[in-house]
């Protein structure tokens, strides 16, 4: 991800979005849970191409599945969470199993409105589109069912 020059005359919305990263860096709790949620999955086993293409094609098998009227805890559902979570899990060097279900899971819990925010306004708009935000609600519904 290349990074974008700040604009000379921002506009609100930009000098919003600049004040409340700054807030949020300023918070000791949320850098420190930031700091050991990625702990668990920058690991030297962690291979970003893998996880990316994971994460492409459950984003995808979603899209599918939405289109066809199919929901969460649907055949479909449990197809689409068991492929992510085995596709993620060997991106990362762990074993797919219910520990690491919960783990991965709770990665996709853990984050607040205030974390997803602020990640999405760093992000280029093509990265993450509405769309794909649905899909990835009915991917973590879909992950739930597999308790």
């Amino acid at each position: 991800m290349s990074t974008e020059d700040l604009p000379s005359s921002p506009t609100q919305e930009q000098k919003a979005i600049m004040d409340e990263v700054t807030a949020v860096l300023s918070d000791a709790t949320f850098v420190d849970e930031m700091r050991e949620s990625m702990a668990g999955m920058w690991t030297q086993d962690f291979d970003l191409s893998a996880f990316i293409a994971a994460a492409q094609r459950a984003t995808e098998q979603a899209l599918d599945a939405l289109n066809a009227g199919h929901a969460p805890d649907s055949d479909a559902g449990h197809r689409v969470a068991t492929a992510w979570i085995k596709d993620a899990a060997k991106a990362m060097g762990r074993k797919p199993d219910g520990a690491f279900r919960e783990w991965l899971l709770n990665q996709f819990i853990a984050y607040d409105a205030r974390a997803m925010h602020h990640r999405h306004a760093a992000q280029q708009p093509t990265e993450l589109s509405g769309a794909q935000a649905n899909e990835w609600q009915w991917i973590v519904s879909a992950m739930k069912y597999q308790r």
